[in-house]
């Protein structure tokens, strides 16, 4: 009798946890359109609906919630800025340097700056362009590894010409960040970030770590049947889009930026400030809504992480499913609280 009773207070506990006391216009859009993965929305500080939906593995029918871990493809790229921007703080680099100061043997190194990589204006060729994507990122890689398949190659165009996106360039600077901090990429993200932030539930993913909640990812085939997504070994995307995270702890990560915890005010002020098209270090800029953030793409997930500076409001959107319109759900929630 007893065991029976411990088993449906655990259950009502975790229904607490999955399914809250969402806004129920939200709901129901969500809902309407079928979004698989959790949502978050807070505003001045005070959340207003976290929820999940769907399934985080659909052979085990396992629910998403709040709590579930997510990839979260290239949102992981702000990490790796604000490491960048720390280190220059501790007088370790300065953004202006050469990468060659740091990486003596990388081609054309010389005329390629660390503020060329965070901004994408270094015209390294994008990796996640290349024919052969498929094959390479199933092999588990170092940086090095990484790298050595585009750095001989010639530069698109010269250093600080024009803006064009590269995952590239962000290994890179994973790369810089262990050798100048001395530390592994993973575990400069622990001490400096995880840890200190309280993000229990945020990960440099790999494959054979055994992460607690974490979501299986799935796309639509051909014949419109949800399948297991793709593999990716995640030692391949590194300082670029190895991070897995929950809404709970990006918006943890989202206040730590706002209110000055991890850089000082100079620095944030560089974080958050237009460097190329719209472009900042690891972040993009919306100048109409005044929105920053970034959204992330990697087999099997979808991932959305704005802050609407004008209203201090926050959305996020983890998926794990390839096929949805992640913008488009980003601006409609969105809209739901700005003028």
């Amino acid at each position: 009798m007893l065991k029976g009773l411990k088993t449906v207070i655990f259950l009502l506990l975790i229904g607490s946890l999955c399914f809250g006391n969402p806004d129920r216009k939200i709901d129901a859009y969500l809902k309407a359109k079928q979004f698989q993965g959790a949502v978050l929305v807070a505003k001045g500080g005070k959340v207003l609906f976290s929820k999940g939906y769907g399934l985080a593995n659909a052979e085990h029918r396992i629910p998403n919630c709040p709590q579930t871990v997510f990839r979260l493809g290239s949102i992981t790229k702000q990490f790796t800025a604000v490491a960048i921007l720390q280190l220059q703080e501790q007088g370790k680099l300065d953004v202006q340097d050469p990468i060659t100061k740091y990486l003596p043997d990388y081609p054309n190194g010389d005329k390629i700056t660390i503020h060329h990589l965070l901004t994408h204006t270094a015209g390294i060729p994008d990796i996640t362009d290349f024919p052969n994507l498929a094959e390479i990122q199933r092999q588990p890689s170092t940086p090095a590894q990484v790298m050595a398949h585009f750095q001989d190659l010639p530069l698109e165009f010269e250093p600080g010409e024009k803006f064009k996106y590269s995952n590239s360039g962000y290994i890179v600077l994973g790369a810089i960040v262990e050798v100048v901090s001395g530390l592994g990429y993973e575990r400069y993200l622990q001490e400096n970030f995880f840890r200190p932030l309280n993000m229990h539930s945020t990960y440099l993913d790999r494959n054979q770590k055994i992460i607690p909640n974490r979501a299986a990812g799935y796309h639509l085939n051909a014949g419109g049947e949800i399948v297991n997504a793709e593999f990716i070994e995640m030692s391949f995307p590194h300082g670029a889009g190895a991070i897995a995270s929950t809404v709970e702890d990006l918006y943890h990560w989202d206040r730590a930026l706002k209110e000055g915890k991890l850089l000082s005010k100079q620095s944030t002020e560089q974080l958050f400030k237009v460097q190329a098209g719209t472009y900042s270090y690891g972040l993009f800029i919306d100048q109409v809504t005044h929105a920053i953030g970034h959204k992330g793409s990697i087999e099997g997930f979808r991932a959305s992480a704005y802050r609407y500076v004008d209203q201090d409001l926050t959305v996020i959107l983890l998926s794990n499913r390839e096929d949805v319109n992640i913008a488009a759900l980003q601006q409609e929630l969105s809209s739901y609280w700005r003028p």
